[in-house]
């Protein structure tokens, strides 16, 4: 085996060295969004554990209020798990973060409408559970109408 060879050998080895270092880098889930997913997601069950007030004391436009925070959690929530399956860096994570976005997202709205009707003073409503569903929704359309903007440039 000549010098050469060894060299390049040498060189193989390092080139495979580094490879793995950058594939340790990559990850399929985001640990910090994954992270901040799942405590949002605690804060929105720790929210609807809080008995409420009879319906008949609420004003409607408290009531209107409440359905706006519904769309803003589970928007929230659907972003903060979509960025989290995207990777990191954003794109090595799994093939269709939209899709199982949507699925554990909705999963979690439909338990914690479950949830709520075990709590006095709460119920669980279809109509809430069609808010949470229109926030996450939104949220992954924007997330799209964000990643095609940025692939145009």
């Amino acid at each position: 085996m000549g010098l050469r060879a060894l060299s390049q050998g040498r060189l193989v080895a390092a080139g495979h060295a580094a490879r793995a270092a950058r594939d340790d880098e990559r990850s399929v889930v985001h640990p910090w969004y994954a992270a901040l997913a799942v405590l949002w997601g605690a804060a929105i069950v720790s929210i609807s554990s809080i008995p409420r007030t009879p319906v008949a004391a609420r004003q409607p436009l408290v009531e209107h209020g409440l359905n706006g925070s519904h769309f803003i959690f589970y928007a929230v929530l659907a972003a903060l798990v979509a960025r989290a399956l995207s990777g990191r860096p954003p794109g090595a994570g799994i093939a269709r973060p939209g899709l199982v976005t949507f699925i554990v997202v909705a999963i979690f709205a439909v338990a914690d409408e479950w949830h709520q009707s075990m709590v006095p003073g709460r119920s669980a409503s279809m109509g809430d559970l069609v808010v949470d569903l229109a926030g996450l929704c939104a949220a992954l359309l924007l997330r799209r109408a964000a990643m095609g903007r940025g692939a145009r440039r």
